[in-house]
């Protein structure tokens, strides 16, 4: 995260974000600097990924946190969106490329980005931010109920481990 912080990287705002993605979908992708440009690709991915978990960790670990559940819908509905149209264009980038121009420890990475690549439809973004608040909303139902076990109110996480106790 260093060296995109340095560049004036904050994963929570894509005005930030927008012009790395736009560098690598400038430069000229060739056989030479193709690891490099992949490794460039991979390292932005991450930081992003690892911004948008610890937004998810930090809502699941406490479904009742709403300043942790706005973070985490931002990212939802306004980052993961954006990320995921750029990453495809990337990933459209990168498949111009030749078969016969890529190196051949390089194929499989490949085979798996065209898979990838061809499964994406736009009409999905929306779709899969429905299922993130979905699944957030699931959390947050989940994560109020309670039972009460020998006149201690508990959350269903505390209550199963009762069921490890061999004097239940």
């Amino acid at each position: 995260m260093s060296r995109f912080a340095s560049s004036g990287l904050v994963p929570e705002k894509w005005e930030t974000i927008a012009p790395f993605y736009e560098a690598l979908q400038k430069e000229t992708v060739t056989p030479d600097n193709m690891e490099g440009w992949l490794k460039q690709w991979s390292d932005l991915h991450i930081v992003l990924e690892d911004a948008i978990f610890a937004a998810y960790r930090a809502v699941s670990e406490n479904t009742a946190d709403a300043e942790a559940e706005q973070k985490y819908m931002h990212f939802v509905e306004e980052i993961q969106p954006k990320v995921a149209t750029a990453e495809q264009l990337l990933a459209e980038k990168m498949l111009d490329i030749s078969d016969s121009a890529i190196p051949e420890s390089k194929m499989e990475a490949v085979r798996r980005l065209k898979n990838w690549a061809a499964l994406y439809n736009e009409k999905n973004l929306a779709i899969n931010t429905e299922i993130a608040k979905l699944g957030n909303e699931y959390d947050k139902t989940v994560g109020a109920m309670t039972v009460a076990i020998d006149g201690k109110e508990q959350t269903m996480q505390q209550a199963g481990e009762h069921q490890f106790n061999v004097d239940r």
